[in-house]
C-alpha cells in the first residue's frame, strides 16, 4: 500500500507540473482521483507476484539442468 500512495503522490506531483494532465485538469490544476491509489496498489502487488513466480519457476529449471 505504501510504494501504491507514494507513486500517487509522484503522480499528483508530476501533473502538477505539467509533465501530463488529466481531461478533468485542463482548466485548472486538481487532484488525481484518490481511487488511483488503489489501482497503483493493485498493479505493485501483482508485479511482485509475477516477479516471484518467475523466480520460482526459472530456479527450478536451472535445477533440473544440474
Amino acid at each position: 500500500f505504501l510504494i501504491g500512495l507514494f507513486i500517487y503522490f509522484a503522480e499528483n506531483i508530476g501533473s502538477y507540473f505539467s509533465a501530463w494532465t488529466y481531461s478533468y485538469q485542463l482548466k485548472a490544476w486538481q487532484f488525481v482521483d484518490l481511487g488511483k491509489i488503489s489501482s497503483w496498489t493493485l498493479l505493485i502487488i501483482v508485479s511482485i507476484i509475477i516477479v516471484i513466480e518467475l523466480q520460482r519457476y526459472f530456479s527450478k529449471k536451472i535445477k533440473r539442468k544440474l
